[in-house]
């Protein structure tokens, strides 16, 4: 079968790999129709979050149909619509029944002591290959797959897989409640969903900050305030938008690969604090302690390179603590901070002074999807929530590996990319409002 591939740093290939069977009583194959590719992903093939074995598939997002199931699973059978967890959970351990499905005791080798298991990550996070496949075998696919009912189209399922959980978790992590004001740090897919969940949540304002105006367009398409931190001083900007309060709540969606201002005052502010803290602070070197990206292998199977090539592809973000520290800063005092930005394990920079003098609540994470997936399905369904504008291009499997450069050198208008995995045809054209295609 054809499947989208991780060989090394910034190496994705579409290859032939063996179709995938049931292991084990729990287990079921998925044909799988639509995926897409994430901001995770991103990070994987950027090296930023490292550990990948060379060969494995990517993705977690996807829908498809149940092809096969083993003999533990009661709740599905073949020919069943579905849309799959990313993260993998039993469902029975303590923590799953608690609805901390991310930790689930069993779905990880280590058992308890290890983290969350998804699929198409790193050795750290199960091992598991991923979901830009023909098919995919699902572990514990009583509990990691939701039914579809058919008023759910792919284009709105596959967001419902993880960019619309994770945008709703990071609203409840941030405790939005009726008239708050809050500020979303990056308007890629997860921040233009945070817009939708805030205000689901209740949010009396929203204001999103980036520094690409096609993501700031979309966010203001959402009615949703805007700041350019290419233009003017993020926090800064939002306290003097908010009486020089800041914002009760703040919901980080960017991760490890934030990028510094290139222009204006947020730059100079950046370059001082560098100067200020000396050349070991700085944010370049903060991004080569959090993520290094050897250029030869540490072990065979690593098989790494390079990067970035000469487009530019590939290139680490140059300042991964910085929506961290600008989310502290722009936060209220006794205001509470959301993170679901990815980062690596060995990331240790945190503003932690600055939060304790401001009596912050910070909670961060990565989403329990399984517990939210049910509802979000039924929002759609009912017409409450709507994703499908955030995809911006479909792709056939062979061009996936154009879609993923597009994507990374962060390309005017390529804002999510879904995968028609079942289908040849020629990719579908969006709302016009979000994004054309280009050629």
């Amino acid at each position: 079968m054809k499947a989208v591939v991780w060989r090394g740093v910034g190496d994705v290939r579409v290859e032939d790999v063996p179709e995938p069977k049931v292991q084990d009583p729990h287990d079921a194959v998925v044909r799988i129709t639509t995926a897409a590719i994430s901001g995770t992903d991103l990070h994987l093939v950027r090296g930023t979050l490292p550990g990948l074995r060379a060969g494995r598939v990517l993705g977690h997002e996807a829908v498809g149909v149940v092809e096969e199931t083993g003999s533990g699973v009661r709740n599905f059978r073949p020919g069943d619509r579905v849309v799959i967890s990313p993260t993998v959970a039993c469902g029975a351990c303590p923590t799953c029944r608690a609805g901390l499905y991310a930790l689930c005791d069993n779905a990880h080798p280590a058992g308890a002591h290890g983290g969350p298991t998804y699929f198409g990550g790193p050795e750290s996070a199960g091992g598991l290959d991923g979901l830009q496949a023909e098919y995919a075998r699902v572990p514990f696919a009583h509990t990691g797959l939701v039914a579809l009912p058919d008023c759910v189209d792919d284009g709105q399922a596959v967001l419902l897989s993880d960019t619309l959980p994770t945008a709703w978790f990071g609203a409840r992590l941030a405790g939005v409640s009726s008239g708050d004001t809050v500020a979303i740090l990056g308007a890629g897919p997860v921040g233009q969903c945070a817009v939708a969940a805030a205000r689901h949540h209740g949010a009396g304002r929203v204001i999103v900050v980036d520094g690409l105006t096609d993501r700031l367009a979309l966010a203001r398409a959402q009615h949703a305030e805007t700041v350019d931190f290419n233009s003017e001083d993020p926090v800064e900007k939002v306290r003097e938008m908010t009486g020089g309060a800041g914002a009760d709540r703040v919901i980080e969606a960017v991760g490890v690969d934030a990028e510094r201002p290139v222009l204006g005052p947020a730059a100079d502010a950046v370059a001082a604090a560098e100067d200020r803290a000396g050349r070991g602070e700085a944010h370049t070197a903060g991004r080569d302690r959090a993520a290094p990206v050897p250029h030869t292998a540490p072990v065979p199977h690593m098989a790494l390179v390079p990067h970035p090539d000469e487009r530019g592809t590939w290139a680490p973000g140059d300042a991964p603590g910085l929506a961290v520290r600008w989310a502290v800063e722009m936060a209220a005092k006794a205001g509470s901070v959301g993170i679901v930005g990815a980062y690596p394990p060995d990331a240790d920079r945190f503003p932690l002074g600055r939060a304790v003098r401001k009596n912050l609540t910070l909670r961060m994470g990565t989403c329990h999807h399984r517990r939210h997936l049910p509802r979000l399905v039924d929002l759609v369904a009912s017409g409450v929530l709507d994703p499908t504008p955030l995809i911006s291009h479909w792709a056939v499997t062979d061009d996936a590996v154009a879609a993923y450069g597009n994507l990374d050198r962060r390309e005017p208008g390529w804002t999510k990319v879904a995968l028609d995995i079942a289908d040849p045809a020629p990719p579908r054209a969006p709302d016009p409002l979000w994004g054309v295609p280009e050629d």
